[in-house]
């Protein structure tokens, strides 16, 4: 697995480059890219390192035609046209009229919603460091940048969700987790408290997500009011763990949080 809030804690005097190695990190991990598929199926030799970083568009390329995609989301949805849709902005801008033909040949929906994750944990892996929070605020700084694309962030999940992604989906969400127990608990831990740490807050991300995704209330005062009781929980937790030495049983919230995700898991793996 590739641990990209990890990279960032340990090369904080480089921050810039080391979102944009971020960024190449996955578009460019065979595993990961639909675009490294392709390189792989034209070549002859598919362990040709060389021949694979030589073919690949530079970080400013997919950089550019994603983050113009972003702005088509709510038009199109995570669709193939709000890619072309960025695409043709980045035409318009370069004058180069084979950006829309090579980003259709490159780019599928899925990574557009994987580019939106990236860059959303590392945003909030630099707050992070920048910034002294609690927990919380930085369970709702990562939250908020969901909120302009609430509406048709249901897709995204849909699509996050589907089997081709599922580990890399499951691998951002204990990233998020990882990155706030460091930053915002200071968490050093070596017991069992490391991992029901991560397991609640990831829960509580995931949860309050799909809370966000489904409320309609004013400003989501719903959303931040389920995280609010969420993040009590977790307090209760916590305080559970520091007077119990045996195993903490799983909180309510974490079944919760839990058997949401796998429900979501089975209905796409039946698709």
């Amino acid at each position: 697995m590739i641990w990209i809030a990890r990279c960032c804690r340990v090369t904080i005097s480089g921050k810039l480059q080391t979102q944009r190695l971020a960024f190449s990190t996955y578009y460019f991990d065979k595993k990961n890219s639909s675009y490294a598929t392709n390189i792989i199926k034209d070549s002859e030799d598919t362990n040709n390192e060389e021949s694979f970083d030589k073919d690949r568009p530079d970080d400013e390329f997919v950089d550019s035609v994603m983050t113009h995609s972003l702005k088509y989301v709510n038009t199109h949805g995570w669709s193939m046209d709000a890619i072309i849709a960025g695409a043709s902005d980045v035409t318009k801008q370069k004058d180069d009229l084979n950006t829309v033909e090579l980003a259709t040949s490159l780019f599928s929906e899925d990574d557009l919603v994987r580019f939106f994750i990236n860059k959303s944990n590392i945003q909030m892996e630099t707050f992070l460091i920048d910034n002294k929070v609690s927990y919380r605020d930085a369970l709702e700084y990562r939250l908020n940048k969901v909120v302009p694309y609430a509406e048709r962030y249901s897709e995204a999940i849909a699509l996050s969700t589907q089997p081709k992604n599922i580990a890399y989906s499951l691998q951002q969400l204990q990233e998020i987790a990882d990155s706030i127990a460091h930053h915002a608990l200071s968490d050093k831990s070596t017991d069992i408290s490391w991992y029901s740490k991560r397991i609640g807050l990831a829960s509580i991300y995931a949860s309050t997500e799909l809370c966000l995704v489904q409320d309609k209330s004013e400003n989501y005062g719903e959303t931040w009011s389920f995280l609010r009781r969420r993040c009590q929980d977790f307090e209760n937790m916590k305080l559970n763990v520091n007077s119990q030495s045996k195993a903490l049983p799983l909180p309510e919230f974490f079944a919760v949080g839990v058997t949401t995700i796998l429900n979501m898991l089975q209905r796409n793996a039946r698709r």
